[in-house]
């Protein structure tokens, strides 16, 4: 596969990159109609810079339409599809590169990928990232290591660092299903490889779904002469503070004690 330096070279490559036929006629028309967006007569002008796009087109709310675009939902649509190219463009790893043993690995991830089998679709392109930088690293699938796995991920291109990550769990997986692939039983090691760490945002406790810690409090009033105070009154805003509120203590005061 040639080294990627333009829009022409994405293009191009598009047929490789594991797209499902509808979806990459779509990101081919996308493409193409990036000589418009950029104000330019041809792709090979426009070059690959992942940061650059994002810099340029944004990736949240949009608040303009740029020029080219008639209505927000096309500008959208395009920047989407355009960006999918790319960023799989980046991640998609020619076999040729791989050690043999990562190279037996992805092409029994290839065989077993896709709607009712083990592995998701374009789950090659992930195990592909993962089979790459062990290779450059000289580690057969079954020396990976936790902390080859932690530098790794630390190092790693950031556009590349979520590919990494999804590569290690559909490696998990292969670890896990090693008795259904046999031709691959004895390249993989006996146990899963443990998640870098900082994979996963810490719980906010803030978030609406977030369990809390503690079992919810019961606020009262504290009662003053026998009587609750009344609601929005001085003596409510001084004196409301959390007290227990027990059977006995709320008798006394419905029986008038004072």
């Amino acid at each position: 596969m040639k080294q990627v330096k333009n829009f022409a070279d994405v293009e191009s490559l598009l047929g490789e990159l594991g797209f499902k036929p509808s979806y990459e006629k779509n990101i081919r028309a996308a493409l193409r109609k990036s000589t418009k967006a950029y104000a330019t007569d041809a792709l090979t002008s426009i070059p690959v810079d992942l940061a650059a796009y994002d810099a340029k087109w944004g990736r949240g709310r949009v608040t303009f339409i740029p020029s080219g675009f008639k209505t927000k939902p096309e500008f959208v649509d395009w920047r989407k599809l355009v960006r999918s190219a790319l960023v799989r463009s980046q991640i998609n790893v020619p076999k040729a590169t791989l050690s043999n043993s990562w190279t037996a690995i992805r092409e029994a991830v290839s065989e077993n990928q896709g709607t009712g089998r083990l592995l998701g679709f374009n789950s090659d392109l992930s195990i592909a990232v993962l089979a790459q930088l062990a290779s450059q690293a000289d580690r057969t699938p079954s020396q990976l290591d936790d902390y080859w796995i932690d530098e790794t991920h630390r190092d790693v291109n950031a556009n590349k660092r979520d590919s990494f990550r999804r590569g290690i769990k559909r490696f998990n997986t292969l670890i896990e299903n090693k008795d259904l692939l046999p031709a691959i039983s004895e390249l993989l090691p006996e146990h899963c490889i443990v998640l870098p760490k900082g994979l996963g945002a810490a719980r906010n406790p803030w978030r609406r779904n977030a369990k809390p810690s503690l079992a919810p409090l019961t606020i009262q009033a504290a009662p003053v002469a026998g009587r609750f105070p009344r609601v929005g009154s001085r003596r409510d805003v001084l004196l409301f503070m959390p007290v227990p509120l027990f059977k006995e203590e709320l008798g006394s005061f419905s029986s008038g004690q004072k």
